[in-house]
């Protein structure tokens, strides 16, 4: 009689059991959503500027002296659009 086979390793799939992005009911429509298209940061003298640009055309122009308080204004105007 022949030796069976070796088992294979079950095949793993990158993809997480429930599916992370929500989805609409069949027939609706999904909330509206505002999406980052540009962040940028420059350096003018002794100011740090951050300019934020969504894709329903919103700019957001931020300014300081301090680079740590500038990022934090950042990730405050980041969180408000999660929201």
């Amino acid at each position: 009689m022949p030796p069976a086979p070796a088992p294979t390793p079950a095949a793993r799939s990158s993809a997480p059991a429930s599916s992370a992005v929500p989805t609409a009911p069949v027939g609706t429509t999904p909330p509206a959503r505002r999406h980052l298209l540009s962040l940028s940061f420059v350096r003018d003298g002794d100011d740090y500027l951050a300019r934020i640009e969504t894709d329903s055309g919103q700019i957001t122009e931020l300014k300081h002296r301090a680079l740590d308080q500038l990022l934090t204004l950042v990730a405050g105007e980041l969180e408000d659009l999660l929201e």
